[in-house]
């Protein structure tokens, strides 16, 4: 697994002399965006949440294969958008900081030119705004 990518790991749960969670705790560390999907003849309640606890994307009993399709197209999709997320995730932290850092100091001023420089200000009706372009104080 280390010198491959895979697309999706489906693993049974109950595997001889090795199990389902510590197959999904190896592709975990090798590859922890790669959707893992497990499988059981006997999967408990209590057996699924713990898979979903530790990072499965799903679980299908294989007493309903049908649902296996089902499954391996949602983590496909899960994980092309995956990226995407993460970038959103992020966007969404930056606001919260930037938020917090505004709400600490609300005489902070700035804005930016054209070209995406900040211009920082001073307190007070917008005093030191610079025009970048010019090097004028505004």
């Amino acid at each position: 697994m280390a010198r491959e990518a895979f697309d999706l790991v489906l693993s049974d749960y109950k595997l001889p002399g090795y199990d389902g969670l510590s197959a999904l705790r190896h592709a975990r560390e090798k590859q922890p965006e790669l959707p893992v999907i497990m499988m059981s003849g006997g999967l408990s309640e209590e057996e699924a949440v713990d898979c979903l606890k530790a990072g499965a994307t799903d679980y299908v009993i294989k007493q309903r294969p049908q649902r296996l399709d089902t499954a391996v197209r949602r983590a496909l999709v899960e994980k092309t958008n995956a990226p995407r997320r993460r970038a959103e995730e992020e966007i969404s932290r930056q606001n919260v900081f930037l938020r917090q850092v505004i709400d600490l100091n609300p005489t902070f001023i700035f804005a930016k030119d054209r070209a995406g420089a900040v211009c920082p200000g001073e307190p007070g009706h917008g005093r030191g705004l610079r025009d970048h372009r010019r090097g004028n104080a505004g």
